[in-house]
């Protein structure tokens, strides 16, 4: 129980596709084009390039047999070379369960460090951390007891 407590209270990476609009899509590969004709790809090394547009997130699934299972990361590290074809997002472990949750998948769980030392929780366990009171506010009680202030 003092895991998932901690689980509630923390903050992951979550793998995403970035899905651009059409319009900055082409817009993208405009420039992606013309970096090509004029000096490679090295030239937009240090460009900024903003999207006119929203981009949407789209967390990746990762399938084990029949099961799907939404993956989380403790660190950006912890994804290795598999996170190089993703966005890193940072988000809080509870809304990455409400993100799991309402995934068109049906995920069975979330899995943490999926390829170093994985470790699952059931979406069955889910209601349960999401209702559990957090870690830092008892840290705050506690503190706040032992040094009252008059």
């Amino acid at each position: 129980m003092k895991l998932f407590r901690i689980l509630r209270d923390s903050s992951v990476w979550v793998p995403c596709n970035a899905i651009l609009s059409d319009a900055d899509y082409e817009r993208w590969t405009g420039i992606v084009k013309d970096a090509l004709e004029k000096g490679g790809p090295d030239s937009l090394e240090g460009k900024e390039v903003t999207s006119k547009d929203q981009i949407r997130f789209v967390p990746d699934i990762l399938k084990n047999g029949d099961e799907f299972f939404f993956p989380v990361f403790t660190s950006e590290e912890e994804m290795g070379d598999y996170g190089n074809g993703f966005s890193k997002v940072g988000s809080h472990f509870l809304e990455a369960m409400n993100l799991a949750r309402n995934n068109e998948k049906n995920v069975a769980g979330i899995v943490i460090n999926a390829f170093t030392e994985p470790f699952v929780v059931p979406k069955e366990l889910f209601d349960l951390i999401s209702e559990m009171q957090s870690s830092l506010a008892a840290e705050e009680n506690e503190d706040a007891e032992a040094n009252p202030q008059a």
